[in-house]
């Protein structure tokens, strides 16, 4: 598995390179808060949204979760992995990571 750090991700998203960022917890939950610029596809939806939302196999794509102590991130990463997904990466830390960083992140209204 090829992991990234916040500051790894930040620069990444930074750079413009047109990189895919997928939250990978529930719709109600990423709603909360989640990273600028991030996807929402539950884990055990992914293989379903995929082709709508990825449509680049070979496009980086980041995966992330709650945080260290939650696998939401891996699971999805997997499920790429077998869907052919090649520029795949996991950031382990997840939002509790980004927000101990100071990065922004945004909560969607009425939530």
């Amino acid at each position: 598995m090829d992991e990234i750090t916040a500051t790894e991700l930040k620069d990444l998203l930074d750079s413009g390179k047109g990189v895919t960022l997928l939250d990978c917890r529930r719709a109600e939950v990423y709603r909360q808060e989640h990273i600028p610029g991030a996807i929402n596809a539950h884990w055990s939806e992914v293989v379903d949204k995929a082709p709508a939302v990825l449509s680049d196999k070979n496009k980086i794509v980041v995966t992330y979760c709650s945080g260290f102590t939650f696998d939401a991130s891996v699971r999805c990463y997997e499920n790429l992995k077998a869907l052919g997904y090649t520029n795949l990466k996991e950031y382990a830390g997840g939002i509790t990571d980004w927000k101990a960083h100071g990065y922004e992140t945004v909560k969607e209204d009425g939530v």
